[in-house]
């Protein structure tokens, strides 16, 4: 092979520091097949144990990470990006010649279910390559059409969602996709044979990296390519797993925080990575997916998350790409809403579902989880989302938008009921008695198919993997949905609120 400089397809006058250029291009060309000593080196992220074996092991056609929480998947799938770009990584002498003459540059891409978690790593990148020493290498980044970073080598990065089909994948060709939270891929089945397709014309690499959800299409997958990788057999794929205890890097507090209030089916997916079977759960699994739109997943709108958690969502129909789409309220001003809260009590958090009540299914079209607020702000809180859905316009069919809010007034119930009362709010107050009315309530629901809501990752888990048994459970969304269908359900037709 020619110089490095040559193999970059780069003359170093198109760089502002030339001489460190110089010598950064040498340390890549000597160290390229090494990405675990570029990741740790160059791009100053220090992997643990379980990363550096998923860099060197993750070199197949197809490659599979399934690890419990705060392993460190959008980090290692970063740096990863960042390394395979600066190297054109998968690619021989031969290669780098034959798509310099087509001028094709080696293209990598991050996509996802949905555009945060599409973007996370995009922002991880930014963060990776703000150090001084690798600014040289970014010629500039883009957030339109899609957040976008292009090396002054010719390689580009992009960060896609895989909604609509995977329509915006169709006709594109990459070296390197990386494909986070595949577990909660709705038609993961056939994103993965269009994947197979983009890779195949460069020899490129899929890497399937998430969180497990079951034994899904993904579930099933993972399960077996490591049965092949078990008996000794070659086909070209390769699978990973990981509890989160494989981090080091992870404190004590970090992993009480994250175990605390789990089941033991929770743990075992959360916190060690496992493929769950979904048999004996308290509700229906088959129910719970039921219940699951796409088109209110696709509708909605995250107004406040982080990489793992949702905290404030609602669901904006007709939203997609091209459009903003509008708040439900604004689609369906003549519809009744009922509100439930679930008060947080010491480390519990704070959870608020808005169910529409007005047609043949429950729909749930906001919902909000925090922590650590002060109850006056908690109680503007569900006294805003009250106004907000109580509309006095009249519909054609003369009923009336209203809007009903009931408290979990166990505990705190006198405060809350007294600092609401402008509002009219309703109290439940939870015994063991009321509480299995609420469950059992929510359980026909599902059974019964009266509900549906968007996949949100925190509530769901927490409803696949409730026991009845929840002294030491996080059950707090599962509380608040059950609350609300409870109110739901005894107004199974339309009547005038008044306040």
């Amino acid at each position: 092979m020619r110089g490095w400089l040559t193999f970059l397809r780069l003359s170093p006058k198109r760089v502002n520091n030339q001489d460190a250029y110089r010598k950064l291009a040498a340390i890549i060309r000597e160290h390229r097949g090494d990405k675990v000593w570029l990741v740790k080196n160059l791009i100053g992220v220090t992997p643990h144990p379980g990363q550096e074996k998923w860099l060197r092991g993750a070199v197949k056609r197809e490659n599979l990470l399934v690890t419990g929480n705060r392993w460190g998947k959008s980090e290692i799938t970063a740096a990863d990006h960042i390394a395979s770009c600066l190297t054109f990584d998968g690619w021989t002498a031969e290669m780098v010649k034959k798509y310099a003459e087509r001028n094709e540059p080696y293209l990598s891409i991050n996509i996802a279910p949905r555009a945060p978690q599409a973007a996370y790593v995009y922002q991880k990148m930014r963060q990776m390559l703000g150090k001084p020493h690798l600014k040289p290498f970014v010629k500039r980044y883009l957030l339109s059409p899609f957040p976008t970073i292009e090396f002054v080598n010719g390689a580009k990065f992009e960060a896609r969602t895989t909604d609509k089909d995977a329509k915006n994948l169709e006709g594109g060709n990459w070296d390197l996709i990386s494909y986070d939270e595949a577990a909660i891929e709705r038609k993961f089945t056939e994103v993965r044979e269009l994947l197979q397709m983009r890779v195949f014309d460069h020899g490129g690499r899929i890497k399937y990296v998430s969180t497990p959800n079951g034994r899904n299409d993904f579930g099933m997958l993972f399960l077996a390519v490591k049965d092949e990788m078990d008996r000794g057999q070659d086909k070209g794929r390769y699978a990973q797993g990981g509890p989160t205890t494989e981090n080091i890097f992870n404190t004590k507090d970090d992993l009480d925080q994250l175990t605390a209030g789990l089941s033991d089916r929770a743990k075992r997916q959360r916190v060690y990575g496992e493929v769950v079977d979904p048999d004996g759960l308290f509700f229906s699994y088959d129910g719970l997916k039921a219940a699951i739109s796409d088109q209110l997943t696709d509708w909605n709108r995250i107004i406040k998350g982080d990489e793992n958690l949702i905290a404030h969502c609602e669901i904006y129909p007709g939203q997609d790409e091209d459009h903003d789409g509008r708040p439900w309220i604004a689609e369906h001003p003549g519809d009744r809403y009922v509100h439930f809260w679930d008060l947080a009590r010491k480390q519990d958090w704070t959870v608020g579902i808005t169910l529409d009540i007005s047609g043949k299914k429950m729909v749930q079209v906001e919902f909000e989880r925090f922590q650590g607020m002060d109850w006056s702000d908690v109680f503007n809180k569900i006294r805003h989302r009250h106004n907000k859905y109580k509309v006095s316009a009249v519909n054609d069919n003369g009923g009336g938008s209203t809007s009903q809010t009931y408290i979990d007034s166990t505990g705190i119930g006198d405060v809350a009921m007294d600092a609401l009362r402008d509002i009219n709010a309703g109290g439940l107050t939870f015994t063991k008695q009321t509480k299995d009315e609420a469950l059992a309530n929510l359980q026909s629901a599902f059974d019964m198919h009266e509900i549906e809501f968007p996949e949100i990752l925190v509530e769901f888990d927490e409803l696949k993997f409730y026991e009845r048994e929840d002294a030491d459970l996080v059950q707090d969304c599962v509380i608040a949905l059950a609350g609300a269908v409870q109110f739901g359900r005894r107004h199974p037709v339309m009547e005038s609120w008044t306040f």
